[in-house]
């Protein structure tokens, strides 16, 4: 991306700052056509704005209009893919991130996560996830999001005792969290760490989320 795309990004991601906060309800309504930014970035504006609204059909269709106006400009393909991801709309993310050179560790992030969620109907593409999850996760190792989908990833890919690694290093911490519970403690019965799995499923039994089937789980034990 040349400067001026770049200065012009920051200037709007900073007006969306001031725009969007807990008083935004009271905020006088926000024209970016009015701003002069370069082809694309009016439309990416509006779009940030609508999705801070949760106003998601317009935020994509505003994304789709800065999309068409200038497709060179990455932070508009960031956003665009992170709230597809979000919404459940993994091949478009996808697409819209693969073969960027530009993107940085969010953009890589967005990137990974939604190839992770893709490649549950796609597991011809479940090494690649695997390696783009680890990519991010090796700059920045305390992402709850990255490592719960690295887990799961090499959960489907049958490589069970990594899978409990990296599900047993998430529950460190988030120690309360019943699904994580229950999910490290059918990570641990696969592996026939049987003990181990007994008390987990016992700890989460107390809990009003999950109670019922820990409970269940564990007379199977």
């Amino acid at each position: 991306m040349n400067r001026r795309l770049t200065i012009a990004v920051g200037i709007a991601l900073t007006v969306l700052a001031v725009l969007v906060g807990p008083a935004r309800a009271q905020q006088p309504k926000f024209d970016p056509s009015d701003d002069g930014l370069p082809a694309g970035l009016a439309a990416f504006l509006e779009a940030r704005l609508l999705e801070g609204e949760d106003k998601y059909r317009e935020a994509l269709a505003a994304y789709e209009r800065a999309l068409a106006e200038d497709p060179s400009v990455v932070e508009v393909r960031i956003g665009f893919a992170d709230l597809l991801f979000r919404l459940g709309v993994t091949d478009r993310a996808v697409s819209l991130l693969e073969g960027v050179d530009e993107l940085d560790w969010h953009g890589r992030r967005v990137y990974a996560l939604a190839l992770a969620q893709f490649s549950v109907q796609h597991p011809e593409r479940m090494v690649e996830a695997g390696a783009a999850l680890e990519e991010v996760l090796g700059e920045r190792d305390d992402d709850p999001n990255l490592q719960l989908a690295l887990g799961q990833l090499l959960h489907r890919m049958d490589r069970i005792d990594e899978a409990e690694a990296v599900i047993a290093e998430l529950r460190k911490n988030r120690p309360g969290s019943p699904q994580l519970i229950s999910y490290h403690a059918t990570l641990l019965r696969q592996l026939e760490r049987r003990e181990e799995a007994a008390e987990l499923f016992a700890e989460c039994a107390a809990s009003p989320v999950m109670g019922e089937q820990c409970r269940d789980t564990a007379v199977d034990l």
